[in-house]
């Protein structure tokens, strides 16, 4: 589990507040295989029990290195270090002015981290200005032990510099999120040297330019339902990701809906709100709600989303299933999305769509039997794919059991054995919600299961 913990002074604007929550929301929606093994706190100094002692206890103290490091506040009381932003910001404060030294304050916090071995990511809201004059800095330190580096990094993000403006807020604080998890990294391609490495991308979040226009970008893309981010920035933050202990990788499966879609309203120009970063992964399905049919192709016109590696591991993976049922394999290619449908043979059709390469629906049209629900072999191709992504896979919760148990039975049918996340329990009331075929094997491979384990002497 990865903390990312964002830190508030007492007398913060709620709103702002709101905003930073917001904003890591967003970063963090944009990796759904990670969802689970993210934290987000808010530790709001109003809040916390413990930060200062009184003058008597101040004078009780030892003399030893915590009682060195007090500081008095304005209220007549001593802060402990360590234990509140405005420590934090007292000890960091540039002499003569209420500027924050930045490089002190951040070297600061991420020490606290790593030798209190905390495994989290501090973002500190505060404010006051910032020296130097900055919208906001990511610094950190590195600390050895028996021959290991353990690094711990921290954000510092102004509102006064902001001038209180929430969307401006937030993008700074995804911004250098980015730099947390080395989305720009020294090395790597399209990278260029500007106040730390940036992406060559001006369309990109972690690009060069000043925080206003990366402000107007990011809403703009978000408006059209893009990542803040380039494909390469977003696949530097992944590989990061992936070299985390802490963090765990899933592949999240979901069903997508079989209800009609309501008759479109007029279309109006959509306001930009505040609410985490998600394209539509399960559009609904309807005949008359299909893209037309010249907007599905087998050859894919040089659209810039269509060449996005994501897209492509996955558009080889469904076009090798295609060919080896010999069924015919069409890709909507107006689509920011994956989205793709293979003809089988006997006249059924698999929908599958994705946001990114670890959030895939599937769907199942046009059958002759009525049922909707993808085939148990349909879910061995997708525990496959999650297979060769070195992934789990995580149950939505809101599937149809039908599609659970399937999703279910490729599972404990894989070899080697995949991770699960919230699978449904084997319940009768969950077993008499199944068609009989699905129940009969479901019941058969875990008993088949349960009796290898006793012939090997194991424990289930």
């Amino acid at each position: 589990m990865k903390k990312i913990v964002l830190h508030i002074p007492a007398k913060m604007n709620r709103a702002l507040k709101t905003a930073g929550k917001e904003a890591i929301e967003e970063f963090v929606s944009m990796f759904p295989e990670y969802k689970d093994s993210f934290r987000i706190e808010i530790r709001d100094d109003a809040n916390i029990r413990g930060k200062e002692i009184s003058q008597a206890e101040y004078d009780a103290m030892p003399d030893n290195e915590t009682k060195r490091h007090c500081l008095t506040s304005p209220r007549g009381t001593w802060l402990l270090p360590h234990k509140s932003m405005e420590w934090y910001i007292l000890s960091s404060q540039v002499s003569g002015s209420d500027k924050i030294d930045v490089k002190k304050m951040t070297t600061q916090q991420s020490a606290y981290v790593v030798n209190d071995e905390n495994i989290e990511i501090p973002i500190c809201l505060v404010n006051n200005n910032l020296s130097p004059s900055c919208y906001g800095y990511t610094g950190g330190v590195i600390k050895t032990k028996n021959g290991v580096g353990t690094e711990a990094v921290s954000v510092v993000v102004s509102a006064k510099a902001c001038q209180n403006n929430n969307e401006l807020i937030k993008t700074i604080i995804i911004h250098e999120l980015g730099h947390v998890f080395n989305a720009t990294h020294t090395g790597r391609a399209n990278v260029v040297e500007s106040n730390g490495p940036h992406c060559k991308n001006h369309l990109c979040i972690m690009g060069a330019s000043g925080y206003p226009e990366l402000n107007r970008e990011r809403l703009r893309r978000k408006q059209n339902g893009n990542p803040p981010f380039c494909d390469e920035c977003i696949a530097s933050m992944r590989e990061c990701m992936s070299r985390m202990p802490e963090l765990t990788r899933r592949v999240q499966a979901q069903q997508m809906p079989q209800q009609p879609i309501q008759t479109p309203q007029p279309q109006q120009t959509p306001s930009v709100v505040s609410k985490p970063y998600s394209m539509p992964v399960a559009q609904q399905k309807n005949p008359s709600a299909m893209p037309p049919l010249e907007q599905w192709h087998e050859c894919l016109k040089p659209e810039p989303h269509n060449n996005r590696e994501w897209k492509k591991d996955i558009r080889e993976f469904y076009q090798n299933v295609a060919a080896r049922d010999g069924d015919t394999y069409k890709e909507n290619i107006t689509s920011q999305n994956y989205v793709a449908r293979i003809k089988k043979t006997d006249g059924s059709t698999l929908e599958i769509e994705a946001n990114n390469e670890y959030n895939i629906a599937l769907g199942r049209t046009k059958t002759p039997d009525g049922d909707n629900t993808p085939t148990i072999q349909d879910m061995r191709d997708l525990v496959k794919l999650a297979q060769q992504k070195h992934s789990g896979m995580n149950f939505s919760p809101d599937n149809t059991p039908e599609f659970n148990a399937r999703l279910l039975i490729a599972c404990l049918e894989a070899h080697p054995k995949i991770a699960m996340k919230n699978q449904p329990h084997i319940t009768p009331e969950f077993l008499t919600k199944l068609k009989p075929e699905t129940k009969h094997h479901l019941q058969t491979i875990v008993n088949n299961t349960q009796a290898q384990l006793m012939r090997q002497g194991g424990r289930s």
